[in-house]
């Protein structure tokens, strides 16, 4: 059990708790691991992701609690209740590493952690210098983005994590996908697609998911459901509407139960002027498309 290994540093342990202030990253980290050692691996991901992504919230632009990100890591680089992801788990491990050498000092903890962890991801992953750990660690895409790969107009397209890769007739493009709020929207759904026949005969691809939004008013933290909408254009992603689809309330954690049925009835059809407009039946909302930036 990881529990039975790390209590075999004591010492050093110790030690880094002693300079750590209480946060609620520690609080709900602990939660985490508690569920993690008795396999019950659904709520250990909740509590553990809420321990981690949710820390900059919750704490006031805190870090997340090093031992949180350190079983994270484990959940993912094994597959302990999820699917696997070594680079994800590389991330996690990386973050894991330098919060926990950033109040304790220790520079034997790489190789503590790797012992933990059972393995080091990180060579699985193409190391951390990989743009995808990269892109995972700087916290936009921790919870990782859910790959998808769908049929284009005269091509395929590829999105896994924060790279976007496309082929369109003999053109081949790669991108990094981008477009959220800073690092503190959460993924919750798989990628949607649809395709808007103009009638001149052309074909335009659509691309949208919904996210959660954290922010922290008072003692509370508020969330936002998100939708975001991309459209396909010459080497890139690019957004054309974000909207807010509705307040979550009594929602301690964006780790939720992904939400499949939010990507029933999302609708785009061509509107007066050859415009474009999207609608969410669901929420009642509709509107044209904003102006490409």
């Amino acid at each position: 059990m990881l529990l039975a290994l790390a209590s075999t540093m004591p010492s050093t342990k110790s030690t880094a708790q002693s300079h750590q202030l209480p946060s609620h990253s520690n609080a709900l980290g602990a939660l985490g691991i508690a569920a993690y050692e008795q396999g019950e691996f659904k709520g250990a991901k909740y509590w553990l992701e809420a321990a981690v992504y949710d820390a900059r919230v919750i704490d006031a632009g805190g870090q997340p609690d090093p031992w949180a990100a350190l079983y994270l890591a484990r959940m993912q680089y094994v597959g302990d209740g999820v699917a696997r992801d070594e680079s994800l788990a590389c991330a996690l491990f990386e973050t894991a590493v330098r919060n926990y050498q950033g109040v304790s000092g220790d520079s034997n903890t790489p190789a503590k952690f790797k012992r933990v962890l059972g393995g080091d991801p990180c060579p699985i992953a193409g190391a951390f210098s990989s743009e995808d750990v990269r892109a995972l660690h700087n916290g936009c895409f921790w919870p990782g983005l859910l790959p998808a790969q769908f049929p284009i107009a005269y091509g395929w397209m590829k999105i896994n994590h924060g790279r976007v890769e496309a082929q369109v007739g003999d053109h081949h493009w790669e991108s990094q996908f981008g477009g959220f709020n800073g690092c503190q929207t959460i993924v919750i759904t798989p990628f949607g697609h649809v395709q808007l026949s103009n009638p001149d005969g052309s074909v335009r691809d659509f691309v949208y998911l919904f996210g959660i939004e954290g922010s922290r008013e008072g003692v509370q933290i508020v969330r936002t459901l998100r939708w975001y909408l991309f459209e396909v254009v010459p080497d890139q992603l690019r957004v054309r509407t974000i909207e807010s689809v509705e307040k979550l309330k009594d929602v301690r954690s964006p780790a939720l139960v992904p939400r499949p049925e939010l990507l029933d009835g999302v609708t785009l059809r061509e509107g007066r002027d050859g415009t474009v407009e999207w609608a969410l039946p669901a929420w009642h909302l509709e509107g044209p498309l904003r102006a490409s930036p």
